[in-house]
């Protein structure tokens, strides 16, 4: 199999597309289906096999690769994945979890004082007046004078702060893709 930079298959030789097509398990796909069998799909069961599909996926060299030992670059794929010709495994987008997120915290303070005065005044006289001799001193009138006032003042001051920590997440996926070129693949037959 190799990388293919066009729309048609080379005139030399024969070959094919690896779009997980069928090929015949006896004639031109004999060499093929005696090497793969149905490790990349079984066709229709009897007389055909399928090619590998390398449409949308990138290719990663097997972890046990002759034999030898995994070298744990891809941790979190199991052995049976990362280690079986024709798995697929990945994904293009993923949707994190608040554990995945570092937390955000966020804080702040507020402070503020307040004061003033207030004062004021009052005034006045009262007058009153009787008849028939019943008033204050056998007669005639009386009045009342005074004065009222008042005055004080005010203030205080508060202040406010703390942290909120937060992941905010939003549950939203995020693109998993790393820079990609597109091209074919094919497949030698003979």
């Amino acid at each position: 199999m190799m990388m293919w930079l066009a729309d048609t298959l080379p005139t030399t030789g024969t070959w094919c597309w690896a779009n997980g097509g069928t090929l015949s398990r006896t004639g031109n796909g004999a060499a093929l289906f005696a090497l793969w069998g149905t490790t990349y799909g079984a066709g229709d069961g009897s007389t055909t096999f399928n090619v590998p599909n390398m449409q949308e996926v990138v290719p990663v060299g097997k972890s046990t690769m002759g034999g030898a030992t995994s070298p744990g670059l891809l941790a979190s794929i199991t052995a049976g994945l990362k280690g079986a010709l024709g798995s697929l495994f990945g994904t293009d987008t993923t949707t994190l979890t608040a554990s995945q997120i570092p937390t955000i915290t966020s804080s702040g303070s507020m402070a503020g004082s307040a004061s003033g005065s207030i004062s004021g005044s009052a005034s006045g006289v009262v007058l009153g007046a009787t008849s028939g001799g019943g008033g204050v001193g056998g007669g005639g009138s009386f009045g009342l004078t005074g004065n009222a006032s008042v005055s004080g003042s005010f203030s205080g001051s508060a202040s406010v702060s703390g942290s909120v920590a937060s992941n905010n997440t939003g549950g939203g996926a995020h693109s998993n893709l790393q820079p990609s070129r597109t091209v074919n693949f094919i497949i030698r037959i003979g």
